[in-house]
């Protein structure tokens, strides 16, 4: 195979090009969100907002699951078609800082220029690549949830059950279950204020966020997994998923309504607290369910 021919497989056609059109619709967005005054110590590069990236890619994430192009690929070609965002960004902030600065300086500008325009770049696909295979995984799940399939993997009731019972994803949900009420009573009942039991709660406290947020993503698979027709038990997605994240919204709108000190770290407790709650209900409707089973 000829080198361009083998290129011009690579370069994006048809399948993609709603996702280049969506990244290219992120550059104004991420230009003005990104734009800000270029400091007297500013030699090369900038900030760069991610936001209208991240919103692309879980949008082209959800628009391509269900198509022959992979989400992840589609959120690659958008990610580089939003990356020109990155070249105006670095590029603008160079030249306004070489404007006034030493000969030194404007050297080390142009030779320091190409490389951080590729490591934004690379952030750039790299968040997009990420949400777009996230949103594209999480609509798959719940498109394939529910009861009464009539596919061959559910043509025997008893397989369903089985998988069920021979799923571990619900053991981080017993973890977190256990260790909520051990860290937050340490936190608000014993009160620590120095030794063991200090390091111990700060360390729970620094566990504790990632187990939540693996709790959160266990239960959406449990809650997904595809179960038999005549299952006497499906749990709701958007029950045990959905609560948590609401209760999270709420307060952290009644805290900025408060002028909380930390909106927050406010809603990050309503969090953890709303998915303990929602854990403990589901290992109580599970373990009713595969006994039964």
């Amino acid at each position: 195979m000829s080198p361009l021919r083998s290129l011009h497989e690579q370069l994006p056609g048809e399948s993609v090009r709603l996702a280049l059109l969506i990244g290219l619709a992120t550059v104004p967005f991420t230009v003005a969100l990104s734009l800000e005054p270029v400091s007297s110590d500013t030699v090369v590069g900038g900030s760069i907002a991610g936001e209208p990236l991240l919103v692309a890619g879980l949008l082209v994430g959800y628009l391509y699951s269900d198509r022959p192009t992979a989400s992840s690929r589609a959120g690659l070609w958008t990610g580089i078609a939003g990356s020109v965002a990155v070249l105006v960004i670095f590029l603008a902030n160079s030249i306004v800082a070489v404007q006034s600065a030493s000969l030194e300086m404007t050297a080390l500008t142009v030779v320091a220029t190409p490389l951080t325009i590729g490591l934004g770049a690379g952030f750039a696909i790299l968040v997009t690549t990420a949400s777009a295979a996230l949103s594209g995984w999480v609509r798959t799940r719940l498109a394939r949830r529910g009861r009464g399939r009539n596919d061959a993997e559910f043509a025997d009731e008893q397989h369903g059950a089985s998988r069920l019972e021979s799923s571990r994803w619900w053991l981080p949900v017993v973890s977190y279950a256990v260790v909520v009420p051990v860290v937050l009573g340490v936190v608000f009942v014993v009160r620590p204020e120095s030794g063991i039991v200090l390091g111990g709660m700060l360390l729970g406290l620094f566990v504790l966020v990632p187990l939540a947020i693996v709790t959160l993503v266990c239960l959406f698979v449990e809650t997904t997994t595809p179960r038999p027709g005549r299952a006497d038990w499906v749990p709701n997605v958007w029950a045990y998923v959905g609560t948590p994240l609401a209760v999270y919204a709420l307060v952290y709108v009644d805290a900025l309504r408060r002028e909380s000190v930390s909106p927050s770290g406010d809603g990050t407790y309503g969090f953890v607290a709303a998915l303990w709650v929602v854990a403990v209900v589901y290992l109580v409707f599970r373990h009713r369910a595969t006994r039964r089973a």
